[in-house]
């Protein structure tokens, strides 16, 4: 009888129940009746006992069990292997479509990218707790979300592939390999919407890099500012090298060149006075800000364009793409309280400077989630979402970082500006308590 509940055990333990319901029901129906026999012999004279059907029912419980043990763990090993499969697929998929998403900077191919890594979260983490089928919805969410970036990165590939602009790059690109045919000079070629620079001499391709744009990615640029990269045949008129520039190294261009001039239309005199008004009346504002820019070191974000730049002694040191509030709302009817994720705009300073902080959860963060609020103190503490440091603005605002990089630039944030990592470590090695942090 004791092996026939060991038995009854280990199906329990393997889910036997749900995954092989019809031999789990045969052999507990088996065991109690065993265990009914056995009671009907025990009130019997111990000579006229007789255990022997109770034996047999004890067997066919055991036997039952064991089978019943044995296809359930078959079907667990099934929905492990294949919820493992998926993870694997989701955690391959992501970084080739966001590789992908490099040639198309877009929201909401962003954001698909961004719920497939949360999925891909909970997908871990249900398999870390053996709940296979959990993390195989999870992946399987994430690859539906991937499979919507991929579509609307090929929406926007072949709009490019299709517009008027297509043939103007084919001339520039002809014309510029024809000039290095001729004269044996090297040229570079850079390919906005795969991200790459390509060296050629003689129409041969010496070697290719990936490269990076300007925040506005392959849109056209309009104006000094736009952080678009232009578009257009250019001559290279100086080389920097260390200690020259910002960077480690630089080729510097002569944009705007005749051609990019030439494509504005000509002023009347009218106009030429209006642009004179307003070219001092512009003159006029840039001394008085000038007057009031700030001295020293400095944050300046800019939560429009989801930009920060940190300066010192009015050389800018860093321009980063950040993550600030999402402009979202949420309320708690239950304790009628309501909140707003937007980031505050205005003057701030760095109160406080953490390395390695510990985010607490507030109410919110659960009743957005759909999770009961906590009373323990130790179900709040989030270890790791905030990065390797935090700098307090005030009033539960912080400049943290994140475990989703590849979303920065939206706008998705609770009211904290969020930074990559290294961006993040060269902002908190160069400000201290007191920096000021312009928010607008």
């Amino acid at each position: 009888m004791e092996t026939a509940r060991a038995a009854m055990e280990r199906a329990a333990a393997a889910e036997g129940v749900a995954r092989a319901p019809e031999l789990c029901a045969a052999a507990q129906s088996a065991l109690a009746r065993a265990e009914a026999e056995v009671r009907v012999q025990s009130r019997r004279r111990f000579w006229s006992r007789d255990y022997a059907e109770a034996a047999r029912l004890a067997y066919t419980a055991r036997l039952a069990a064991e089978i019943c043990a044995f296809r359930a763990g078959a079907v667990r090993a099934r929905q492990r292997d294949g919820a493992l499969s998926t993870v694997k697929d989701l955690e391959t998929s992501i970084p080739r479509v966001a590789d992908l998403a490099r040639h198309a900077r877009d929201e909401v191919v962003a954001s698909d990218i961004l719920n497939a890594e949360i999925a891909l979260g909970e997908a871990r983490s249900a398999v870390e707790k053996q709940q296979y089928e959990r993390a195989r919805e999870a992946s399987e969410r994430g690859l539906a979300h991937l499979a919507e970036a991929v579509t609307d990165i090929n929406r926007i590939i072949d709009d490019f592939n299709s517009g008027p602009r297509r043939m103007v790059w084919t001339k520039w690109v002809k014309a510029t390999l024809d000039e290095s045919a001729r004269t044996g000079e090297a040229v570079i070629l850079v390919d906005k919407l795969r991200r790459e620079l390509h060296l050629f001499r003689r129409q041969e391709e010496i070697v290719s890099y990936p490269v990076d744009l300007g925040v506005a990615g392959v849109a056209s640029k309009t104006h000094a500012g736009d952080d678009a990269t232009p578009e257009g045949r250019y001559r290279i008129t100086e080389i920097r090298g260390p200690g020259q520039t910002h960077y480690y190294r630089a080729l510097m261009i002569d944009y705007p060149n005749a051609e990019d001039r030439s494509s504005t239309l000509p002023l009347g005199s009218a106009e030429q006075k209006e642009y004179r008004a307003l070219r001092q009346r512009a003159e006029s504002l840039e001394q008085q800000i000038a007057a009031l820019q700030p001295r020293g070191t400095y944050i300046l974000i800019d939560a429009g364009r989801n930009l920060l730049t940190l300066f010192k002694d009015n050389r800018r040191v860093l321009q980063a793409v950040c993550s600030t509030g999402s402009g979202r709302a949420l309320s708690d009817p239950v304790k009628k309280r309501f909140w707003v994720f937007d980031t505050p705009r205005g003057e701030f300073f760095i109160r406080a400077k953490y390395p390695n902080p510990v985010w607490v959860k507030p109410d919110w963060a659960f009743l957005e989630e759909g999770e009961p609020v906590p009373r323990d103190l130790a179900a709040r503490l989030a270890p790791t979402e905030l990065g390797d440091y935090a700098m307090d603005l005030g009033e539960g605002y912080l400049i943290h970082g994140t475990l989703y990089e590849r979303a920065l630039g939206l706008s998705i944030t609770h009211g904290c500006v969020r930074l990559g990592g290294r961006d993040l470590e060269t902002v908190y090695k160069n400000v201290r308590v007191g920096t000021p942090v312009y928010i607008f």
